[in-house]
Parts: C-alpha cells; sequence; structure tokens
C-alpha cells in the first residue's frame, strides 16, 4: 500500500495563547476527494492553513506522499506534489 498523497498527523495550531486546533489528523490518497464541513469557527480554514504552511502548526507533521514537509518553505511545501490540488472549505 502506498503513502497517502497528503496526510496531516495531530496538528496543534494556536493563535497567540488560543489553542485552536487540537490534534487534527487526516489522510488524502491520490484522486480522492474530500471535504471538511462545520459551522462557523470550528477550524476547517485553520486547518488548511496550517497543511500549506500560511499558519504554522506548533506540533504535528504534515506528509506529501509519505516525506515530511512541516517546516518546508511555504512554496516548496506547496508544489511538492504534482497536479492540481483543489480546496474547497464549506
Amino acid at each position: 500500500m502506498s503513502a497517502p498523497l497528503l496526510e496531516a498527523r495531530d496538528l496543534h495550531t494556536f493563535y497567540g495563547a488560543s489553542h485552536v486546533s487540537h490534534g487534527v489528523s487526516l489522510a488524502i490518497a491520490s484522486g480522492e476527494t474530500v471535504t471538511l464541513m462545520g459551522r462557523n469557527g470550528m477550524g476547517k480554514t485553520t486547518t488548511i492553513r496550517s497543511i500549506l504552511g500560511l499558519t504554522t502548526a506548533r506540533s504535528g507533521q504534515v506528509l506529501v506522499r509519505g516525506q515530511p514537509v512541516s517546516g518546508w518553505p511555504r512554496l516548496l511545501r506547496n508544489q511538492s506534489w504534482e497536479g492540481p490540488v483543489h480546496f474547497k472549505v464549506l
């Protein structure tokens, strides 16, 4: 079995002293469609921002094809997979 295209493991993200993402984990296989759903303020946008490196997760790990990309510069992280990646937050 191959590694997921995109994986987040136990992400914890803070805005200042506010702990806003508590241990988010997900795995997305190549060709799979995933939707994040929830009420306002539930962490959908923060999860995407943490995965893309736009908001730094204080702990946890982001992997692309099994390779850790946490801490990579944003441009390299976003170009580390091939083909279009579309995020839609509902």
